[in-house]
């Protein structure tokens, strides 16, 4: 402080005259302030500050006790020197109760100007010092603080050019490990003597990225530590507590006592001393409201300390880190987005165009294990009874492994549930759980297991599973790939069955149409080979050129050629009442034996005439069954005819019955041609011939043997073939529910119920004087039919529709109706019901008898209902025709 500056020194007394004699004495001394009471002295105490006061005592209102304390109250002057200057003298208590109140000094009147200079002097000098002692700690603050301003500056600067290398660096790759290696190395020792980073996994868990330090031995020895002594999640400290809290961590001095909290034993303690850390901090890598990982930085042989501006410039640093490393994962996202996106693509190409996907699976898992880095896959396939599952292909496990679990049932470990409840499971952290059916896939080594139904719709193929042992979850994005590549599989598969189905059913048309116009040529053959000799030799009759003997040849060879020419019909007939369902049976308890005995019968004179002998072997107490005596004699005339037709000269036939059983057994066995292996599946096959060609020996349509199996099925039974090969003869045996209808013989008591046929009798019946009306469209069959009862002595009246056939009742009730059905503008039916709703006297009951080439049973059964007695189907025997007309006038 100056010399010349001057001080203010404050006087305050209510006299004036003492205020002049005090400035008199110390006025050079400073600048003198008067002050006339307590109050004005209060008031210039709030603008100014003084050196020293001199306050008299004895004041009127406000006494200079009073002031003093009002002084010391006030924190800009409660050390401000006081001197008390006064007159009264009131022994000590005065002098003490003034320096009670901080009085550096008491003073009687009448003053002593020396001493009084003295004094005053003595506390102006220090105020001035005390000043300049202000000034320099004022110049010395502020020359700290512009120290401290120019060192911060300079440490901003290197922190910005630091934090710009670091993001050059972090920009430098899109490889998120590479980039915080860099950066931990750009850290020491610029800010730490050690830096770490770690980073969380897709799957949770926490990955080592960086360990640096200047000495690689150091290195080595905390990767050493890192590895040996691993933290343990339940105890929230370090990384842990950070990646944890997302809150950084400031530890300025590292204690002995931390240290040991830390730690997980002694021998961990004595390790992490060995690397001499003193202080660290540790921060959290953030991004989009994620913690990504954590960076810590560690102080050392620096034997610097941290403190809070070093954790903002880690902090700074972390974010800059934290955005490159998401900038990082979502580039790594989007590429492996982009790798699944080919890789599906890829699949779904390869499936859709492969003629057989089955054979391309394996390579597909593959290639989707490496691309998700799945280390185990398994691929089950339904087998053809749907209540299995077999082991098609796998990876990542040893033959031994894959033997064990070749082929489950449904429901029977993982996959089979899978397969079961066509749900998918995912398990994970499988390490850690204690699922018993997950026990299989453990053992293996799997941490993250996903398995898939393959569905197609509501079809079922199998299932796929992957697992892995290098991670323990899955990603969201993963299952999805998976999952839509199961899809593509059973979507592939699913075409491949459509595929194959269609070309099956297009090569079922094709062998249909290829039948169908084998058949139409066989039947073709077989229509005219019988029509051949009946025009012949009706020509040739008609010609009168033979004699009698001549003549009743003729006429066999017509009848026979008739008879077989009917046979074919009716079998065309059964086959279509077979294709439609509508073939009916009319089952009664029966004797087998006599059916057998009466198709035997019919089979003999062709044996005869081939010198074959037929070896019934019957068993009389197997004989009694439930069925159709006219079905099942046209499955043994079927079997035993085949049999005599397909053996040669001099061979035999052999029928025998017994019991096998709950079941009576029939077993036609012959020594002739035999079936080859190749068509022996085919053999009940409609139309299916083993010799189709035009040079083939043996003639028919293949109907006989597929009408023997239907017929035998109706009855509850079975049929079946055997034979040892082409010249090693053949054997087909039947076998029928014995004696009771156990539900397998479809007995129908309200089903349609079959005609018995009329066979002629050796009586020869006559029709003498009856009058019968044959109504018929067709000019030959009318004629054929007035002809047959005109012979047998019947008046006939013919006519061609139902409306000259009213009239002619009308005119004249006739004592047998026969009508055809099948006739233009009003047909068998119109007529029967207008005949019906006559009176009985005018021809209402008059038997009827419907003549029709409708066959099937459904129109039996109608023409019945209509109002006819019987129908008879044609072509007809004349013989059985009027037995039938007999039979009915009979009734």
């Amino acid at each position: 402080m100056e010399q010349t500056e001057k001080v203010n020194i404050l006087l305050v007394d209510d006299r004036p005259d003492k205020l002049l004699a005090l400035e008199a004495v110390i006025g050079d001394l400073g600048n003198i302030v008067k002050a006339h009471s307590g109050k004005d002295a209060l008031r210039c105490l709030m603008n100014q500050e003084f050196a020293v006061i001199l306050l008299d005592v004895n004041m009127p209102g406000m006494d200079g006790f009073e002031t003093a304390a009002l002084v010391r109250d006030r924190p800009t002057s409660e050390h401000t020197p006081i001197i008390f200057v006064t007159a009264y003298n009131d022994s000590d208590t005065h002098m003490s109760r003034g320096y009670s109140l901080g009085a550096v000094d008491y003073i009687l009147a009448p003053v002593i100007p020396e001493v009084l200079r003295a004094k005053v002097t003595v506390f102006v000098d220090l105020f001035r010092k005390t000043e300049q002692i202000k000034k320099q700690a004022e110049e010395k603050l502020q020359f700290e603080r512009e120290q401290s301003a120019r060192f911060a500056a300079e440490a901003a600067e290197r922190s910005a050019a630091f934090l710009a290398e670091a993001s050059r660096v972090l920009a430098s790759t899109l490889d998120y490990q590479v980039t915080l290696e860099r950066v931990a190395r750009l850290a020491v020792p610029q800010i730490c003597d050690w830096c770490a980073v770690d980073v969380v996994a897709a799957d949770g868990t926490i990955r080592h990225v960086a360990i640096v330090h200047s000495d690689s031995t150091k290195v080595a020895l905390a990767q050493k530590i890192r590895s040996r002594f691993s933290a343990d999640p339940n105890r929230p400290l370090g990384f842990i507590k950070c990646l944890q809290s997302g809150e950084s961590e400031l530890v300025p001095m590292l204690t002995d006592t931390l240290l040991k909290a830390v730690t997980n034993d002694a021998e961990h303690l004595e390790a992490i001393r060995s690397l001499g850390v003193k202080s660290y901090m540790i921060v959290p890598l953030q991004a989009r409201g994620r913690t990504l990982g954590a960076m810590a930085f560690a102080m050392a042989e620096s034997n610097r300390h941290y403190v809070s501006h070093d954790l903002a410039l880690a902090e700074d640093l972390a974010r800059r880190a934290a955005i490159s490393v998401d900038n990082a994962f979502l580039y790594r996202e989007a590429q492996d987005a982009a790798a699944r996106l080919k890789f599906l693509s890829d699949a779904a190409n390869r499936l859709l165009t492969a003629e057989k996907p089955r054979q391309i699976l394996d390579s597909l898992f593959q290639a989707l294990s490496a691309h998700m880095g799945l280390e185990v896959y398994a691929n089950y396939l339904l087998t053809d009874d749907h209540h299995k599952l077999r082991l098609c292909s796998y990876g990542g496990m040893s033959a031994e492994s894959a033997a064990r679990i070749e082929q489950i049932e449904l429901g029977q470990n993982i996959c089979g549930a899978v397969a079961q409840s066509r749900q998918p499971v995912v398990a994970m952290d499988l390490l850690d759980s204690n699922v018993p059916s997950l026990d299989s896939v453990r053992a293996l080594g799997i941490r993250a297991f996903v398995c898939f139904p393959l569905l197609a719709g509501t079809r079922l193929f199998g299932t796929i599973s992957y697992g892995t042992r290098g991670y323990s979850k899955f990603k969201p994005e993963e299952l999805a790939v998976i999952q839509t590549f199961c899809n593509q599989v059973a979507v592939a598969l699913e075409r491949a069955r459509l595929i194959t189905e269609s070309q099956q059913r297009a090569d079922a048309l094709a062998e249909a149409s290829r039948v169908k116009d084998e058949f139409l040529a066989i039947m073709s053959h077989e229509l005219r080979t019988p029509l051949t000799p009946i025009l012949g030799w009706v020509r040739m009759i008609s010609r009168k050129t033979f004699d009698q003997a001549k003549v009743a040849q003729g006429l066999q060879i017509i009848d026979r050629n008739a008879v077989a020419l009917t046979k074919l019909v009716e079998d065309l007939l059964d086959v279509s009442r077979i294709v439609t369902g509508k073939l009916r049976l009319n089952v009664h308890s029966m004797d087998i034996i006599q059916v057998i005995e009466t198709a035997l019968d019919t089979v003999r004179p062709a044996a005869e005439a081939k010198g074959i002998q037929l070896m019934p072997c019957l068993n009389p107490a197997s004989s009694a069954i439930v069925g159709d005596p006219d079905r099942l004699q046209q499955v043994m005339r079927n079997l035993l005819s085949n049999a005599v037709k397909f053996t040669s000269q001099g061979g035999k036939v052999e029928i025998c019955l017994d019991r096998a059983g709950s079941n009576l057994r029939i077993v036609v066995r012959d020594t002739g041609q035999g079936i080859s292996q190749e068509f022996l599946p085919y053999v009940f096959d409609r139309f299916r011939q083993a010799d189709s060609s035009v040079t083939r020996k043996y003639g028919g349509l293949g109907l006989g043997l597929a009408i023997v199996r239907h017929l035998v099925e109706l009855h509850g039974g079975a049929v079946h073939v055997k034979s040892d090969g082409v010249g090693k003869g053949a054997e087909f045996s039947v076998t029928l529910p014995i004696a009771h209808n156990n539900g397998q013989v479809q007995d129908d008591s309200k089903a349609i119920r079959r005609s018995k046929p009329y066979l002629p009798t050796e009586t020869n019946s006559e029709l003498s004087g009856l009058k019968i009306l044959v109504v018929e469209d067709e000019v030959d069959s009318r004629e054929f039919l007035a002809s047959v009862f005109e012979h047998r002595g019947a008046k006939v009246t013919s006519v061609s529709s139902a409306r000259d056939a009213m009239e002619s009742i009308n005119h004249s009730t006739p004592d047998v109706l026969i009508s055809d059905i099948g006739m233009a503008n009003e047909d068998g039916y119109a007529l029967i019901r207008q005949v019906r709703a006559l009176p009985p006297k005018e021809g209402g009951e008059v038997p009827a008898v419907a003549l029709t080439a409708y066959a099937k049973d459904e129109d039996r059964a109608r023409a019945i209902s209509e109002g006819f007695q019987i129908h008879i189907a044609k072509p007809v025997d004349p013989v059985n025709l009027v037995e039938a007309v007999a039979a009915i006038l009979k009734e």
